[in-house]
């Protein structure tokens, strides 16, 4: 339980469904999206708040587009905006000419909620007691540069 990051609700943007197939297509690497009208997949462990998405992929009859999630939501972060997609949490519904995201979680899913840090630091918390609260037991401990 993190009584720091706020839990209100879930999150819902509405894209433009060819924006979102180009940025599949673009964070794959295709040189093209699939010909025909491709279904939007998402490729992850699901349950009723939405898949954990790993990959989304571009099936048509003759070809699948792949690109991992982190290469997508970069494209789309680009052309619609920082929060376009708040985490890799989601459930996806084609509409036609657009889709919607609708998921839950803020963040990347690596242990710290970003709003509840920022909100821990505008208490007075310094960045050592922040992280031994997302991370208890974990050091801290000097770096060392490469080829040395």
């Amino acid at each position: 339980e993190d009584p720091w990051c706020p839990r209100g609700g879930g999150w819902k943007v509405r894209l433009d469904r060819g924006a979102l197939v180009a940025a599949v297509a673009r964070a794959s690497g295709a040189k093209a999206t699939p010909a025909g009208r491709a279904e939007i997949r998402l490729v992850g462990s699901g349950d009723a708040d939405g898949a954990l998405v790993s990959r989304i992929e571009l099936r048509s009859e003759t070809s699948v587009v792949s690109a991992s999630f982190e290469s997508v939501a970069r494209a789309v972060r680009v052309s619609v905006g920082r929060w376009a997609i708040h985490s890799r949490r989601f459930r996806l519904v084609d509409e036609g000419q657009s889709v919607t995201l609708a998921g839950s979680g803020r963040g990347h899913l690596a242990g710290m909620c970003q709003a509840g840090a920022a909100e821990m630091a505008k208490k007075g918390k310094g960045w050592r007691e922040i992280l031994e609260f997302y991370y208890p037991g974990a050091a801290v401990e000097p770096g060392r540069s490469e080829g040395r």
